[in-house]
């Protein structure tokens, strides 16, 4: 299973099943939030984990073996590790900045900024 994101290639590992290698790719684009506005929705496999595991299933059965959960998992949990620091990467960092001055300032009137956070490059 692989995902594109931003023209950069992710390998999210080797599945013996479909339905593994699906998951796998609904977790990273998840993670990625890909899609419209931030939303996967559409843009994903399985909308629960309830129908991954019935396609699962049901896979398994077609293919006539079974294969653990825990063989797709640990493989999915090291390949979205290392997606995790990509996109801690990506992300801006927030720092806090204080809110209580005496004069208002442009940092704390604007209303994106009543929360005391803002984003640095």
């Amino acid at each position: 299973a692989k995902i594109v994101h931003k023209k950069q290639h992710f390998i999210l590992g080797y599945y013996r099943l479909d339905a593994d290698a699906a998951w796998a790719y609904d977790k990273a684009a998840k993670l990625l939030q890909i899609g419209d506005g931030g939303s996967t929705e559409g843009k994903v496999n399985f909308q629960s984990k309830l129908e991954y595991h019935a396609a699962r299933e049901l896979e398994m059965k077609e293919v006539g073996f079974r294969v653990t959960s825990n063989e797709a998992k640990v493989t999915r949990r090291e390949k979205l590790n290392d997606l995790r620091l990509y996109v801690k990467k990506l992300t801006p960092k927030r720092t806090k900045t204080s809110t209580f001055s005496s004069a208002p300032t442009a940092a704390n009137t604007d209303a994106k900024d009543r929360t005391g956070y803002h984003n640095t490059p």
